[in-house]
């Protein structure tokens, strides 16, 4: 496998990791906790993107 290969690989996993988070987080019950994890949840996930983005450029 080559390492273009390989990082589009890491690109798609993680985009797909991405859409599985936002349907979860779509199917939880909207209180003032959930809500509040839901929105630390998306800060992490983006920070992953960012990791990944920075990652696939080098």
């Amino acid at each position: 496998m080559s390492q273009n290969a390989k990082q589009y690989d890491l690109e798609e996993r993680t985009a797909s990791f991405a859409r599985e988070v936002a349907n979860f987080s779509k199917q939880l019950h909207r209180t003032i906790s959930n809500i509040e994890y839901i929105n630390k949840l998306y800060d992490r996930l983006r920070q992953l993107g960012l990791i990944t983005l920075k990652r696939t450029k080098v």
